[in-house]
């Protein structure tokens, strides 16, 4: 929509102002709710970084890529969640206990399986790392 060229299937572009305490997850989180509210594709941007979190392409290659990128991102995420729920444990019991370590060492490579699947484009814009 920011050409003046609205259609029923046209985009909405956001220029925002990140937080520094958000992650790239938040972000994520984000567009998707507001997908969801709005039944539109949602491109984020920043001054900073004036192109959508996704590099771009044709729509559908674009669109292909976040969807492959954002399953992996929802990984990540869950990963996240549990560690961070199975860590309320403390340090002394996970130290004790083989089990929470395993939980916790599991969704650590879960993670890197998944952040090893994100597209050189997405690593690139977003964290500058292209194809390493």
């Amino acid at each position: 929509m920011a050409r003046n060229a609205e259609t029923h299937n046209s985009d909405i572009d956001l220029l925002v102002e990140i937080d520094p305490r958000r992650s790239l997850l938040d972000i994520i989180d984000a567009k998707y709710q507001i997908e969801n509210l709005t039944h539109r594709q949602v491109d984020i941007v920043t001054e900073a970084a004036p192109i959508p979190l996704y590099s771009p392409g044709s729509p559908s290659i674009r669109r292909e890529i976040m969807s492959r990128d954002a399953v992996y991102l929802q990984h990540i995420q869950e990963c996240i969640r549990k560690i961070e729920s199975y860590a309320v444990v403390g340090r002394e019991e996970f130290m004790k206990t083989e089990h929470w370590q395993d939980a916790i060492i599991r969704n650590f490579k879960i993670m890197g399986e998944a952040a090893k699947q994100l597209s050189d484009e997405f690593k690139e814009v977003n964290l500058g790392i292209g194809n390493k």
